[in-house]
């Protein structure tokens, strides 16, 4: 399948982001689509947050290391 990495594109967020997708893969496979699970990660003594999202043809992970909006946090809309 397909991986899709969302937001900083730091290496150590790619390694990260990476081992997160692999170990999420490990845990369901191709089941839990649309159900976002979050990995804490470690890296080089740093804990980075890591969402991953099973879609039908992708993995799509999103590295959180910053400040989220709230329409991400509660499932809002965001207003245009």
């Amino acid at each position: 399948m397909k991986r899709i990495i969302k937001g900083d594109t730091n290496f150590s967020h790619l390694v990260v982001a990476h081992a997160a997708i692999d170990r999420h893969e490990r845990a369901y496979g191709y089941t839990r689509q649309g159900w976002p699970s979050t990995y804490h990660m470690k890296y080089r003594d740093k804990m980075i947050a890591v969402e991953v999202i099973t879609r039908r043809q992708s993995y799509v992970a999103t590295i959180m290391v910053g400040a989220r909006t709230l329409s991400k946090l509660c499932g809002m809309p965001t207003a245009a």
